[in-house]
């Protein structure tokens, strides 16, 4: 396989790179959890100019104990700059979004990096996480994050305002707008991309070539094979109860809608029909979301409904 350019000139000047500055990047990806980060990233990384960080997720703005490490801790994880030809690298860390602290150490340690966040349905976001965390049960690396709970329990947990890890709140990471007006504060909205999930899925070109021409890079051609890569997809041990995500997206309804207006982005479709076997499942011919007719049940409903999901689901086990 052919090396790209930026690679191919890191290997030329290995001799020399110790003596060599590091990159910094240019790009951030700062989320959401479960909205395409490792695809964004396996992506760009076939770009012949964009070298990838030593490890996918660097996630140093948003661990304390690394941010205590300092910048030079942080840059340790970027390529040595080449001495010839542009390079480009970057950070992909879906944890950013969601951390208070993120946008203020960005915008003051990288004021000149660009930020791109791609934002899922939020409900689907929710149970794709919740999957993810349910099926760590004897994962050698993630054990400690298993969440043994049904996810109609999860939510009322979350709901009832029980103590619950932030890596497992999962309703809360969804409400978007919250985190994104940190961004729009301290990065600035000239520095901040906001884009869809649902694009990245059914035209990733449309998504990724735009950020490649604000970096100053070429565009991938658009039937680059590239833009096959999928990533992270986990199968679903048992679909979402159609009654708690109907209760569910009438709970995100305004904060949808607030991205929605701000950002252009249709995170709940009003003509959304679906099927309730499949993993975004409302049953067949519900059209509900923003600018259709929601029910606003909001909390109560939602909580109502996976407090009786969760009874239910521990008379079961």
């Amino acid at each position: 396989m052919a090396l790209s350019l930026g690679k191919a000139l890191l290997i030329a000047t290995r001799p020399l790179q110790p003596f060599m500055p590091r990159m910094q990047p240019e790009l951030i990806i700062i989320g959401a959890q479960k909205a395409g980060t490792t695809t964004l990233y396996e992506l760009l990384s076939k770009h012949p100019r964009i070298v990838q960080p030593r490890v996918k997720e660097v996630s140093f703005f948003s661990s304390e104990s690394a941010y205590a490490k300092g910048m030079n801790h942080y840059r340790s994880f970027f390529p040595r700059r080449p001495l010839a030809g542009l390079a480009l690298t970057f950070d992909a860390s879906p944890m950013y979004l969601y951390h208070e602290s993120t946008a203020e150490r960005i915008a003051r340690h990288l004021p000149r990096a660009r930020c791109l966040a791609v934002l899922r349905h939020p409900v689907e976001r929710a149970y794709s996480a919740w999957n993810m965390y349910h099926r760590f049960n004897g994962d050698p690396m993630h054990g400690h994050l298993y969440d043994p709970r049904p996810f109609a329990q999860a939510v009322e947990d979350e709901l009832s305002g029980k103590a619950v890890h932030s890596a497992k709140r999962y309703l809360d990471r969804g409400r978007y707008m919250p985190q994104l007006e940190r961004y729009l504060h301290h990065v600035g909205g000239d520095r901040l991309r906001v884009e869809s999930f649902e694009t990245l899925k059914k035209y990733p070109a449309s998504l990724v070539n735009p950020v490649l021409i604000d970096l100053g890079l070429s565009p991938f051609p658009s039937d680059h094979p590239a833009f096959g890569t999928r990533s992270n997809a986990r199968e679903y041990g048992e679909p979402l109860s159609p009654a708690l995500k109907r209760d569910l997206i009438s709970y995100f309804a305004d904060d949808a809608r607030a991205v929605h207006e701000r950002f252009g982005i249709v995170l709940i479709p009003s003509n959304m029909t679906m099927n309730p076997h499949a993993e975004s499942g409302l049953p067949h011919g519900q059209t509900l979301g923003v600018g259709g007719p929601v029910h606003h049940r909001g909390p109560r409903a939602a909580h109502h409904v996976a407090a009786s999901h969760a009874g239910a689901a521990s008379r079961d086990r």
